[in-house]
């Protein structure tokens, strides 16, 4: 059986090639890991998607909000507005405006006749 020699090149090649292998490990991790670098882009995507979401959710509340402030002091447009939605306030009565063309002629008379009372 031959014996190990380990002088100083070789170990010093050895300790070279396990710290290029650990760095090389190390950069992996840091870019394909679970907290990499590819990780943080994909979360600053969302980041931008969410910010966009609410930038839009806030613009559509203060478009609600100064609806609501105008339907509180005007009276006419809430009542438009329930009129729209098919609301009828005590007292009014409702008139439908049918359409000619929509209206069947009415069924021909058949020898039947219904029963009398």
């Amino acid at each position: 059986m031959e014996r190990l020699v380990w002088d100083a090149p070789t170990l010093r090649r050895n300790a070279t090639y396990i710290l290029a292998l650990l760095c090389l490990v190390l950069l992996l991790q840091a870019v394909f890991g679970p907290h990499g670098f590819l990780a943080l882009c994909r979360e600053r995507g969302e980041v931008r998607v969410y910010q966009q979401r609410n930038q839009l959710r806030q613009r559509e509340n203060e478009q609600l909000e100064k609806e609501n402030k105008a339907l509180e002091s005007d009276r006419e447009r809430i009542i438009k507005r329930l009129h729209g939605q098919g609301y009828v306030f005590p007292g009014e009565t409702i008139y439908k405006q049918v359409n000619p063309s929509a209206v069947r002629a009415p069924l021909p008379a058949t020898g039947s006749q219904p029963p009398s009372k």
